[in-house]
């Protein structure tokens, strides 16, 4: 997009408040993972990643490092559908594993919209320090809730996983919405 995700309007407003906005309702502490200072005015800790390079799980790892929580609902910035009642599924699951994920069957997970141990940062490191990071490679080893997508239709709407990868997804999104075909309440 050349420019931040997170900073993309939909609406009129960033991507990442609608993520902040909600995780704010639950949440008493919020991490934002970002290489770059472009987050600070949501006056939220930005944590850079420890091991640049190494995508998402870099990311994960590194909030997971500094969190002082055992639980912790990880949320891309770039899924503004992924609303409380999803987060609350997750959530509810969180004692029973050191993931909760969302899954389609096989090695399809939304795993930017999870629940996560702490433990996890030293399961990730691991793996990162064999050049393995790919979550659905690292969740092959670990006991985790696969909660599933198709069966669970009260947790996760229609567009929960929807992410934004270009101006012209935005664009599209934003017609449907104000056309009612998409229901989405900022």
């Amino acid at each position: 997009m050349k420019r931040d995700k997170g900073l993309v309007p939909l609406l009129g407003k960033p991507l990442i408040e609608y993520v902040a906005g909600h995780l704010e309702q639950l949440c008493h502490k919020i991490l934002i993972s970002s290489n770059s200072q472009v987050y600070d005015y949501l006056g939220y800790t930005v944590v850079p990643d420890e091991f640049p390079g190494f995508g998402p799980a870099a990311g994960i790892y590194s909030c997971l490092k500094r969190s002082a929580d055992d639980y912790n609902l990880v949320v891309s910035c770039d899924t503004p559908f992924f609303d409380l009642p999803a987060m609350h599924c997750l959530l509810e699951r969180r004692m029973e594993a050191m993931v909760v994920v969302p899954w389609y069957g096989g090695e399809k997970y939304e795993p930017l919209c999870a629940v996560y141990n702490r433990k996890m940062s030293q399961v990730i490191k691991d793996f990162m320090d064999l050049h393995i990071f790919k979550l659905p490679v690292i969740f092959r080893d670990i006991p985790m809730v696969k909660l599933s997508v198709m069966d669970n239709p009260g947790c996760f709407q229609e567009h929960a996983f929807v992410n934004i990868n270009t101006i012209d997804e935005v664009k599209d999104l934003e017609k449907r919405i104000k056309e009612g075909l998409i229901h989405f309440t900022p």
